[in-house]
């Protein structure tokens, strides 16, 4: 699987086609995200792309759309770029914000803040967390498979309840599997296990901070 924006990143917050607005780790982009879906490009527009559902992992206007309209995703930068470029018959998975969400403008199509093209390659995930993501590659000590992934992101949120929250956004809020379920979940791969941790952290500083 390779990354859309070719190189190790940051996962971006990204507006419209006119640029990002703020950067943050994965597992926090993992937990932003309304929809996360994979989906085949059908059509291509000078501002938006058109994606054909495939499958949902996690849908937050309830309506689970068989096509979807989106803003082209740009790459976090100081300076401005072009969007990212895309073929029809390409299969993405995008992590989204829901169209009219909250936030600058009153956007109507909704708008990718991290995507990966399904390309059959892997993931890296060396570094320290909060991790960058990058194409698995000939010097990459820690790797998932595409599959695995894949699988990650869609059964998170049977172990985890999300809530958005006004000051610090979208955070993991309750562990909803048993302690055994958690730990065998974790144990399928490294990624299983740093989208669990964080999310215990999560859980447990806001308990902390609410004198739980």
């Amino acid at each position: 699987m390779r990354l859309a924006t070719r190189s190790a990143i940051w996962i971006v917050v990204a507006a419209t086609t006119q640029g990002a607005i703020d950067v943050s780790p994965f597992h926090v982009q993992h937990w932003f995200a309304d929809g996360i879906a994979v989906g085949e490009v059908v059509s291509v527009a000078e501002r938006t792309v058109d994606f054909k559902i495939e499958q949902w992992f996690r849908d937050r206007t309830q309506a689970a759309p068989h096509n979807i309209r989106v803003f082209r995703y740009t790459e976090s930068s100081c300076t401005p770029r072009n969007p990212e470029s895309y073929s029809p018959g390409t299969r993405y998975l995008v992590l989204i914000r829901k169209p009219h969400d909250a936030g600058a403008g009153n956007n109507e199509y909704w708008i990718v803040i991290w995507q990966a093209l399904l390309d059959g390659s892997g993931f890296c995930l060396d570094g320290p967390v909060p991790f960058p993501i990058a194409a698995a590659g000939g010097h990459c000590q820690k790797t998932v498979s595409a599959a695995t992934f894949l699988d990650a992101l869609q059964s998170f949120d049977s172990c985890f309840t999300l809530h958005d929250d006004p000051m610090t956004g979208s955070v993991p809020s309750a562990q909803m599997c048993s302690d055994e379920v958690l730990k065998d979940w974790s144990a399928r791969s490294p990624l299983h296990s740093i989208l669990a941790r964080q999310a215990l952290e999560q859980i447990q500083k806001a308990a902390h901070r609410d004198g739980v």
